[in-house]
């Protein structure tokens, strides 16, 4: 019952001090929640706590307060102007607000003991007592061994090594000796003051904290430099690890000059002068084994490195991680700008602390960029990069370099040695060693361009980027010693100093600007200090084949000396001769018309400069050409089965050989001369020509010529169609036959001719001069575009017993119009007879022709010769369609001649002499009429109509006419025959009606009249077969007998028809030319004129049925002479 009731009063008791508390807790809520509350009673503990926590250094407190934070939901102790002493009395720090933690345990227990204290804006000194004594806040810091400033790597670590441990120490005491967990400040300043109390730096709107951490402490810190030389920014972290007894730390610094920062690390101040960077060191700690680990990065905003020269910076982030336990040090870079190079980077170096002047090193990069322009042409870009050697920066080389990378799709190794010249003097390479270099895969041109340094080997390398193009170099092999002495006066390399060789595949090369590439070029190369080579194997240039090619810079040192280039190869000429016409020459010539197949060899020195002119470049192409061809040769003739020798250079072009020139055979040398203000070409020729080949010279006719003649040709061949050219012909060996004007040169009889010809693209002249024993022409021909003669001046056309005779040729309205004068003219050759007239259906030239002419004997035919003779002709395309002729005869008499086909009617013909003897010799060959004036008239129809001639002859005497003795003689009127006989029968007047019908002459009523005797006559003669029919009557006394006649009535009763009398005979003629019948009736004469005619036997007169001539049939030229037969 005791117990129960004790345990009743107990829980009484306890659930009136729990609502006593909640009692209290509810008013003091409502009084903070109306503002803080004074704690004054409570600050001498505090400070006495707090100094406590200080082992003995004094806290004061200028006052507390009791406030709610509505942050955090909690009761905070706020105290204000905290302020901590020194061992000797004096503020050291201070700070206007704090806010403090008490140990609830401890209040219980009726103690205050401070575990958390926040302080805002203050101050804090932190004072150099010994250069290894330092207090901060009054706070003694572990004693720092004494030692020199670091100036190496080595002593740095070593440095370290030495502080680092009385730090750990430190740490692990305050863990175990402080009671307070955490202290923490922030809006405060750091004064660093030396030994002496002068300010050294300060470090403002400071923050950080000294905390307990799980198994060690935290100590952290961070402000803003102020002052010159001081960084942006600093920050600072050491925790430590007590049972591990490790330390790890971390120190950063933003916007201070990076040299500042390296000094204090024994770097060279000039390598980084001026460069703005933030930059943190993190440090691992280990008491058994020392600095395990120190890390570096930066990250470096815009700058200059004076570095190897200088380099310009920007976007560098650099981090290096050192490995003690290694002794190895691993550098990543990454930056937009360094120097020349840009991209990411990792640098291992080996044994950097083991006091070696030489480092192992490997280096890696995915991606990097050197930019060294303008020295070379464009910034190249290696992937893939990984290289390894022996690295000492002091000596700034390296030694044993193995570089492997990639760029665009080839692959480079590169090994040797390399460094920076020390001392570089004038003229010196500014890097030494000697690097040997393989590739794999494709090397392009633009790769090639890029590792040709834009100042060696000027105009090569102009040359190379300008006209060269390849479509991969293979195998590239070589070395490049540099050395002291390897660049001579003229700066460029020894060739014993550089050495590269490479294979070219399908390559690009032009030459010159206005001539083709070479393309598809395979070959080898060799570069070296001071040339360059290029040695092709096969290729193709214009379309030809290429069997062996040479490109050689003997020299780059010699600006603008000259490189040469060679080349042997084969193909079509045409396509030589198109890059000709093509070029800067300007041959005006079509390729087109070449054919044929060459071998050639070319080679050309050229000044390696641009734009050379064309008399600064030297060259020259030798070869040959078979189965040569060209169209339109010369005087319409192709050239073909040509073979050829070709020889070009820079002042022009020779070509000679042989070939045929159409039908004939030739022998040429042909010579262009270039860039010569449009000179002709020059074209010497020797052959034997053929008709053909003559005619196109509008001299001769293809069917007036056999045999061949030699001829020789010089000739000067300018722009388009312009042709100037001398020939000389020798046509002793050929026949000449011109039968139809009777002039025939016989072989081996001399004749020579020359031509000089003029071609136009409108046409050509000819000034033709010819001579032969009995021939001879000298005159100028202008013939047309189409090869017609367009006019012509013969000053002298001479052909012995034919011709001689001068004068002009013009065509006018389609016709060629000769007009002519001379001594004699024979045209017996080109008249045709009686026959022929009016019946020469597609006789005739197509070409008009008109002929004028006076000359002083013409000759129409054999025997008929005219004097001061006048003629005029028109021809068509049936032959002759008017023809005149005015004279005079053998005897003086006058004689006439005209004829006109009126148009395609029915022509007309008249013929007038003073000498009717003349022309029956002349025309018939009858050569018993003797004198009498002559007119004839008639009519020559065409459609195969008879043509009918009406003959006049007047005063007239036949002396010895075949038949006509005969008849006489049978009549016996043998006074009459023997007259007939000596001087002749006269007849006062003759009338000769005259019907041609095919071959067949009919004469209707012819009569005779004259003092002594009369006579009249029918018949025919046929020309075909010499069939002769005549019958007619004698009149003996024609004057007396015939007197009745005009008696009306009377006299057709005793007389009978005209032209007979009372007393006359009958006559007959039968059989042919070449024997004929000839008979007399002697009773005709006893009967008068009406019943004589029982007597007649009267020959056909009809004219025979026209018959259309067959096609195939010729025309007969002329009527044969009547010959002279016996009877």
């Amino acid at each position: 019952m005791v117990r129960q009731t004790a345990s009743l009063i107990f829980l009484e008791i306890l659930g009136g001090l729990i609502l006593l508390v909640f009692v209290a807790a509810g008013l003091l809520a409502a009084r903070l929640y109306s503002g803080p509350m004074d704690l004054s009673m409570f600050r001498d503990d505090l400070e006495r706590a707090m100094t406590e926590a200080r082992d003995g250094r004094e806290v004061r407190l200028g006052g507390v307060q009791l406030e709610w934070s509505a942050e955090d939901k909690r009761l905070h102790i706020s105290g204000s102007r905290l302020q901590m002493m020194d061992a000797k009395g004096n503020v050291s720090a201070e700070a206007q607000h704090a806010n403090i933690v008490l140990s609830g345990s401890s209040l219980v227990l009726g103690d205050i003991e401070v575990l958390r204290l926040d302080l805002e804006d203050g101050w804090v000194n932190i004072d150099q007592e010994t250069p290894s004594t330092w207090f901060v806040g009054g706070e003694p810091l572990p004693e720092i061994p004494v030692g020199k400033l670091p100036e190496t790597p080595q002593e740095w670590l070593q440095r370290a090594n030495e502080v680092i441990p009385p730090i750990l120490e430190a740490l692990k005491q305050g863990e175990q000796n402080y009671a307070l967990e955490y202290l923490g400040f922030a809006g405060f300043e750091f004064r660093l003051r030396d030994s002496n109390q002068q300010p050294v730096l300060d470090i403002t709107d400071a923050k950080g904290r000294i905390s307990r951490e799980e198994g060690g402490i935290l100590v952290s810190a961070a402000g803003t430099g102020a002052g010159a030389g001081l960084p942006g920014g600093l920050a600072a972290t050491v925790r430590s690890y007590t049972l591990e007894e490790k330390l790890h730390a971390e120190f950063a610094v933003a916007d201070w000059p990076l040299a500042d920062l390296a000094a204090r690390f024994g770097a060279q101040v000039d390598a980084f002068e001026g460069l703005p960077a933030n930059a943190d060191v993190t440090l691992d700690y280990a008491q058994a084994t020392g600095i395990s680990e120190i890390a570096f990065h930066s990250n470096m905003g815009e700058g200059h490195m004076p570095f190897a020269g200088g380099l310009d910076v920007q976007g560098l982030d650099v981090t290096a991680t050192y490995l003690a336990n290694d002794d190895t040090m691993r550098v990543d870079v990454t930056g937009d700008k360094v120097g020349p190079a840009s991209g990411q980077a990792s640098l291992t170096l080996k044994d950097i602390l083991q006091g070696q002047s030489a480092h192992d090193f490997e280096l890696s990069s995915e991606e990097l960029t050197l930019d060294f322009t303008p020295v070379f042409e464009r910034p190249i870009t290696l992937t893939g990069l990984k290289a390894s050697g022996l690295m000492s920066v002091a000596d700034r080389k390296v030694d044993e370099l193995a570089l492997v990378f990639m760029e665009q799709d080839a692959g480079f190794l590169v090994t040797g040695n390399i460094g920076l010249t020390q001392d570089k003097q004038e003229g010196e390479p500014p890097i030494l060693g000697h690097i040997a270099l393989e590739t794999s895969g494709d090397v392009t041109k633009d790769t090639v361009m890029a590792f040709w340094p834009v100042g060696l080997g000027t105009g090569g390398r102009n040359f190379a980027r300008d006209h060269v193009e390849a479509g991969a170099l293979k195998d590239i092999k070589g070395h490049i010693d540099l050395k002291r002495d390897s660049f001579g006066e003229d700066g460029y390399l020894r060739d014993s100093d550089l050495e590269l060789t490479f294979v070219a595949e399908d390559a690009w090369v032009k030459f010159l600007s206005d001539l083709p590439p070479v393309e598809k070029g395979r070959g080898t190369g060799r570069l070296t200090g001071n040339s360059f080579r290029v040695t092709l194997d096969s290729g193709e240039y214009g379309g030809w084949d290429l069997d062996e090619g040479a490109f050689l810079m003997p020299a780059f040192n010699v600006r603008g000396g000259d490189f040469r280039v060679f080349a042997r190869g084969h193909g079509p000429i045409s396509l030589i001769m198109k890059m000709l016409v093509d070029s800067r020459l300007e041959i005006d010539f079509d390729p087109a018309r070449l054919s044929g197949d060459g071998e050639m060899t070319f080679e050309m020195f050229r000044p390696a400069l641009d734009d050379v002119p064309y008399e600064d470049i030297r060259f020259t192409a030798i070869g040959n050409v078979a189965e040569a061809g060209l169209k339109d040769a010369a005087l319409g003739f192709d050239l073909t089965e040509g073979s050829a020798k070709v020889n070009v250079d820079q002042d022009g072009m020779t070509i000679s050989g042989f070939g045929n020139l159409g039908p004939s055979p030739v022998q040429f040398t042909w010579r262009d001369a270039f860039n010569d203000s449009a000179q002709p070409s020059l074209l010497s020729a020797t052959s034997i020509v053929t008709p053909d080949f003559l005619n196109e010279f509008g001299v001769l006719g293809r069917a007036y010529l056999s045999g061949e003649i030699p001829i020789e040709v010089q000739a000067e061949i300018g722009e388009g169609s312009r042709i100037i050219a001398d020939t000389a012909l020798d046509l002793t060996e050929s026949r000449l036959d011109l039968s139809e004007i009777g002039w025939v040169k016989g072989r081996d009889k001399p004749a020579k001719a020359s031509v000089h010809y003029e071609g136009f693209e409108e046409g050509y002249t000819a000034t033709v001069v010819f001579h032969a024993d009995d021939a001879y022409l000298d005159g100028d021909f202008t013939l047309g575009g189409d090869s017609k003669l367009v006019s012509a001046t013969l000053r002298r056309a001479y052909l012995k017993n034919k011709a001689d005779v001068g004068g002009t040729v013009t065509r006018r309205d389609g016709a060629l119009n000769f007009g002519l004068t001379g001594t004699y003219l024979d045209l017996s050759g080109a008249m045709p007879g009686v026959g022929a007239i009016g019946d020469a259906d597609d006789a005739g030239s197509k070409t008009p022709i008109r002929v004028s002419a006076n000359v002083d004997t013409l000759t129409l035919r054999p025997g008929l010769d005219m004097t001061e003779a006048k003629f005029s002709m028109a021809t068509g395309a049936a032959g002759i369609e008017t023809f005149k002729a005015t004279g005079l005869a053998a005897d003086g008499s006058p004689f006439e001649a005209r004829f006109d086909t009126n148009g395609g009617q029915a022509a007309t013909f008249h013929v007038s002499s003073g000498d009717a003897g003349f022309i029956a010799s002349a025309f018939l060959g009858i050569d018993y009429l003797d004198g009498g004036k002559l007119e004839m008239d008639g009519m020559l129809a065409n459609d195969n109509k008879p043509s009918k001639f009406d003959i006049s002859i007047t005063n007239t005497r036949l002396n010895n006419a075949p038949f006509l003795t005969q008849i006489l003689s049978l009549a016996s009127l043998r006074g009459l025959a023997d007259t007939l006989g000596g001087e002749g029968v006269l007849f006062s007047r003759l009338d000769i009606p005259l019907t041609v019908a095919g071959e067949r002459y009919v004469v209707s009523g012819a009569k005779a009249q004259g003092p002594a005797l009369g006579l009249t006559t029918n018949g025919y003669f046929d020309a075909k077969d010499g069939t002769i029919e005549f019958d007619g009557v004698l009149v003996p006394s024609f004057g007396m007998n015939s007197a009745l006649g005009t008696i009306p009535i009377l006299g057709d009763l005793v007389v009978g028809r005209d032209g007979e009398g009372v007393f006359s005979l009958t006559y007959a003629i039968r059989g042919t030319m070449e024997k004929a019948n000839v008979s007399v009736n002697p009773l005709s004469a006893l009967a008068p004129g009406v019943i004589r005619r029982i007597f007649e036997n009267p020959s056909d007169t009809r004219i025979p049925e026209a018959k259309p001539r067959p096609p195939d049939e010729p025309i007969p030229s002329e009527l044969p002479p009547i010959p002279d037969e016996e009877f």
